[in-house]
């Protein structure tokens, strides 16, 4: 399908998750069939005070296809002077394909400030936002919400529709309210309601953590794309078995984790992530295998990345 001048190769998007999508695990989610990536959530305040940190998450290589880089906050001045920023001033470092809007993170250092989900409370100050970054840039604009604060929100479908008007190209919606966080039912029939009235394309997000749950939440929502996230964290290779299933109906076996680690590895080295996030990712991928706890616990132990991959490549 194609988004505005995207011509994407598959209905499986990597969804923004803070802390895991680093360059090297954006690039392995791209080749086992992500057909866009997401960056982290990055502070547009950020930005304009030109965070050397932030940029470095904003940061994309030749070979990374597609890259959205999704925003947040709360001011619409510095959201657009961050698109700007983004788009125009480090051409060799950031190549944005798409820019997104948060309008879904429950974290209180986020609502509290007003942004993420806190926004759903001001439908008209959201239309200025995406408005903002529509006037901006002629790349395709997105944004991605959840239904609302709680199970008393009834707007999902108005703020929806205030998005697409405002001159969204695509949005994601997350099927749980603010008050849920990441627990409790997904809410396929709000989804379904938010694409029925809307005519951009529509990516179903939540709890889409096999091939089965991506069928059905493409069945349920009548949805045009999926977004997965933490069931992609430590497998990469989630995107292979989603999208071979979806176009044949057959599934695939899965990589073994510690290869997929390796690969993961010597990606982390040629970018330089760090000795942190490498860890966090390797407590990811030793889930399920063989004693996992026991290796998680010397994980935690080690200060040396390279060791950590010897622990899980060589046992």
């Amino acid at each position: 399908m194609k988004i505005v001048n995207l011509e994407l190769e598959g209905k499986v998007f990597l969804a923004p998750m803070a802390g895991y999508n680093d360059t090297a695990f954006r690039l392995m989610c791209q080749k086992y069939g992500s057909a866009l990536n997401f960056s982290a959530m990055i502070s547009a305040e950020a930005v304009t005070r030109r965070s050397e940190r932030t940029l470095t998450l904003a940061a994309s290589p030749d070979n990374e296809k597609y890259l959205a880089i999704q925003l947040f906050g709360s001011n619409v001045t510095a959201i657009k002077r961050a698109v700007g920023i983004l788009e125009n001033d480090y051409p060799d470092a950031v190549r944005p394909s798409m820019f997104d809007f948060n309008l879904g993170c429950p974290v209180r250092k986020v609502t509290g400030k007003g942004a993420g989900s806190a926004l759903l409370e001001h439908p008209r100050k959201i239309g200025e936002i995406i408005s903002a970054m529509r006037d901006c840039t002629d790349l395709p604009v997105s944004a991605k919400m959840r239904l609302g604060l709680s199970a008393v929100s009834r707007d999902h479908v108005k703020i929806a529709k205030i998005i697409e008007e405002s001159g969204a190209d695509m949005l994601a919606v997350h099927g749980r309210y603010q008050n849920q966080r990441f627990s409790g039912e997904v809410h396929m029939q709000k989804i379904r309601e938010i694409k029925e009235n809307l005519d951009i394309p529509v990516v179903g997000n939540g709890d889409v953590k096999d091939e089965l749950s991506a069928e059905m939440m493409l069945e349920k929502t009548k949805c045009d794309f999926i977004m997965v996230g933490r069931a992609s964290a430590g497998n990469p290779f989630i995107f292979k078995r989603i999208d071979h299933y979806l176009r044949n109906g057959r599934t695939i076996p899965q990589i073994d984790p510690r290869e997929l680690f390796r690969e993961y590895y010597e990606l982390a080295k040629e970018f330089s992530i760090s000795h942190g996030v490498i860890k966090k990712h390797a407590v990811q991928f030793i889930r399920g295998i063989p004693r996992s706890a026991r290796i998680r616990k010397k994980i935690m132990e080690q200060k040396d990345a390279e060791t950590i991959r010897e622990i899980i490549v060589d046992g």
